[in-house]
């Protein structure tokens, strides 16, 4: 009998410590290889996550410590309208530029 409970208890540590390793191993929902798409801006090869989601915009660039050169987040929105911005949690500056459906930039801010 009491083998059989040190068994079971071996047991479910076993598939407890498995999980927790899949878990691990598993790829922030941010950056999943599906998110990373490489777009032209103003004639430059841009690196960017896209935030398609309301809690990726929500999340943003938040919490992170920086960006490579030619690295950034791409916001996709589903309507054509004025859409704010906040730096909750920034650690770094950061340039932002607005496209259209036709994506042309008339508005920007640049940080540097």
């Amino acid at each position: 009998m009491k083998e059989r409970k040190i068994l079971s208890n071996f047991a479910l540590l076993a598939v407890i410590f498995i999980v927790g390793l899949f878990l691990i191993n598993q790829p922030a929902k941010n950056l999943a290889p599906e998110n990373i798409k490489y777009v032209k801006i103003w004639g430059q090869i841009i690196k960017v996550d896209l935030a398609l989601t309301k809690d990726a915009q929500a999340q943003g660039l938040s919490g992170r410590n920086g960006l490579k050169e030619k690295e950034g987040m791409l916001f996709v929105f589903d309507n054509s309208d004025i859409h704010s911005f906040w730096m909750k949690d920034m650690n770094f500056p950061i340039d932002i530029i607005w496209l259209d459906e036709a994506k042309f930039s008339n508005r920007y801010y640049l940080a540097r």
